[in-house]
């Protein structure tokens, strides 16, 4: 499905036995929370087992706040409510200032304004904001908001989001759906923005507000900006395995 951003519905090719820590990719992978592996919902808590060999794993302990829920089945995931479930990693994700990334999701919203995908606090966070509209900020260096803005629909509720986004070598921010680059508008505010940032919170904005509500299935970041092969190869197996 186009969902309206003015470019063809072509399928992307499967990779043959393509995993995030291929193409001389592993050195460069901080997280990799890999869908259906590693994956426990227990009345002790929450956990996702990270799969870069950091052991920087997400979990949520069973409280007031009673954390996501898993997703049995195909495609499975954790299912997070929009109110007061997220997860912390083990140790903040640092990215420095200047230094490029790359950060890969799939999932599926089915709420789609001002929801925050992955924060350390109120000033670093990255989210979707309306249909046409995401937002990254980050304060290493000195704070800077970013918001990206779009001519058509990027984001949907109850339709599956494969999302790569990414700031190049030269501080440059990039979105893409499926694997295809989607071009800003005049409209999008400091697409250039080199601040560094943390991230620690998963489907919060600092464990307060901004809850996601939808199923987040995989999750996995580089630090550093990845090709476009390899964007076209992580974007098919996100694809091809969740959707």
């Amino acid at each position: 499905m186009a969902l309206g951003l003015g470019i063809t519905s072509e399928l992307l090719e499967k990779p043959v036995l393509w995993t995030p820590k291929d193409q001389g990719l592993a050195p460069y992978l901080e997280i990799w929370l890999e869908g259906g592996v590693d994956q426990v919902d227990s009345l002790s808590g929450a956990s996702w087992l990270d799969q870069s060999g950091n052991g920087n794993d997400a979990t949520k302990a069973k409280g007031i706040n009673l954390g996501p829920t898993l997703q049995e089945g195909h495609p499975g995931g954790f299912a997070f409510d929009g109110t007061d479930d997220y997860m912390d990693f083990t140790s903040r994700l640092r990215i420095d200032q200047g230094e490029p990334f790359t950060i890969c999701m799939a999932y599926t919203p089915t709420d789609i304004t001002t929801k925050a995908l992955l924060s350390d606090a109120n000033s670093e966070f990255m989210e979707m904001m309306t249909s046409k509209k995401f937002r990254f900020k980050g304060n290493v260096g000195g704070g800077l908001s970013s918001t990206l803005q779009y001519d058509n629909v990027v984001f949907a509720n109850n339709v599956f989001t494969n999302l790569i986004f990414l700031r190049n070598s030269s501080n440059q921010l990039q979105l893409f759906i499926d694997g295809i680059g989607i071009e800003p508008n005049a409209n999008t505010t400091n697409l250039t923005n080199d601040r560094g940032f943390d991230t620690f919170n998963l489907a919060t904005r600092n464990d307060s507000d901004k809850f996601f509500r939808g199923v987040i299935y995989e999750v996995f970041v580089y630090n550093k900006a990845i090709g476009s092969s390899q964007i076209t190869n992580a974007a098919s197996y996100l694809k091809h395995k969740f959707n």
